[in-house]
């Protein structure tokens, strides 16, 4: 179960950037007004933040659980008890 969660959130974070990369390309091309292109580079500069935490959380958790593997047995068993 944790390794589904793990490997959904990195996926997650894999297509943000991807969405991120096609958006500066989008701004890049000129197509936009000025006003467009600000609000869609303010938008990246905050979801490009939160990517990064979660990304950062993500491999954390996945590094605790890989050095303490008899946790995620207990955290199984918990949230299945809940």
């Amino acid at each position: 179960m944790l390794d589904n969660i793990i490997s959904a959130s990195l996926d997650i974070v894999q297509r943000v950037e991807r969405l991120i990369g096609m958006t500066r390309g989008l701004i890049a091309s000129g197509r936009l007004d000025e006003r467009e292109t600000y609000d869609l580079y303010c938008e990246i500069e905050q979801i490009t933040d939160v990517v990064l935490t979660i990304d950062e959380a993500v491999r954390r958790l996945r590094q605790l659980f890989d050095v303490r593997p008899e946790m995620a047995r207990r955290f199984t068993i918990h949230a299945t008890l809940q």
